[in-house]
């Protein structure tokens, strides 16, 4: 290899290595916003109490994602709840019970 082609190669590492850096720092920028918009004051509390944002951070992330499968599994039961055939035909009543039989 010439001088040429290993400058050119360092500086392709170079420049991706830069590149995923950039990135990088703007997904965490994107995450504490995100956090501390869900959390509000609560992530300031426990800003302040863990002393250190990485550590408060991660608390906050653990708690949300041991939140959301139970959200997302009490939509999933209510929609399934509400479209049995019974509710259908209950709701396109205009909500009336009509006894049947």
């Amino acid at each position: 290899m010439d001088k040429t082609t290993i400058i050119i190669v360092a500086a392709s590492l170079v420049a991706v290595a830069a590149i995923l850096a950039a990135v990088w720092m703007y997904l965490k920028k994107n995450q504490t916003e995100r956090l501390h918009s869900r959390f509000g004051p609560e992530y300031d509390r426990l800003e302040e109490a863990e002393g250190d944002r990485r550590r408060a951070e991660k608390t906050l992330h653990e708690r949300q994602r041991w939140e959301n499968p139970l959200r997302t599994r009490s939509i999933r039961a209510l929609r399934l709840l509400l479209c049995t055939p019974d509710a259908l035909r209950w709701r396109n009543r205009g909500g009336k019970t009509i006894a049947t039989g």
